[in-house]
């Protein structure tokens, strides 16, 4: 029921973008090295739930019960009505355009935000689709909060530039009033 949906996109070996956090296999499935050396019909098998286990108790009751990594495409079809919040983990122009692809395909974009802690994937976004709202790069985060921190009085903006950003990062404080 919630009304976003936070996915990390990452693509196979044969450039198909499929939602997974890590770049390697290892930590939440059965499968083994980096997802980018698997094509799709590779990881299609694997059992995502493979080594869930919120308890702690080693028990992996999710293992076999039908868990996969879908593909991007996929998620956003089966979902017409969510907005999307797009992380992309891979510095990859091909993997940006393909994820801009989809979402126009399925008529989301209006209802997307894209983007990544890669400035590569900021500056791509920026210059080749400057109308799609996009978080901000950890570059241009900096050199927002480093504008503010020095009383820049007309520091750049950008309103379809979003942070994605923690309350606390290196001992400093990012949630306060004024920032």
């Amino acid at each position: 029921k919630a009304d976003m949906v936070e996915l990390d996109i990452r693509q196979t070996k044969d450039g198909i973008p499929v939602i997974l956090h890590d770049a390697c296999l290892e930590r939440t499935t059965n499968g083994q090295g980096y997802l980018s050396k698997h094509t799709l019909a590779e990881i299609e098998n694997l059992d995502a739930g493979y080594w869930f286990d919120p308890a702690g108790g080693q028990e992996y009751k999710m293992r076999g019960q039908g868990h996969y990594i879908p593909t991007f495409e996929k998620v956003v079809s089966q979902f017409p009505d969510r907005a999307f919040a797009v992380e992309i983990k891979e510095q990859s122009r091909d993997l940006i355009h393909r994820v801009i692809e989809i979402l126009s395909k399925y008529d989301a974009l209006a209802k997307a935000v894209v983007g990544s802690k890669y400035h590569k994937v900021s500056r791509v976004l920026r210059a080749d689709f400057p109308e799609i709202p996009r978080f901000c790069s950890r570059v241009e985060i900096v050199k927002a909060l480093w504008e503010f921190k020095r009383k820049i009085k007309n520091p750049a903006k950008d309103p379809l530039a979003f942070f994605s950003i923690p309350p606390t990062s290196f001992g400093i404080r990012l949630d306060s009033k004024g920032w």
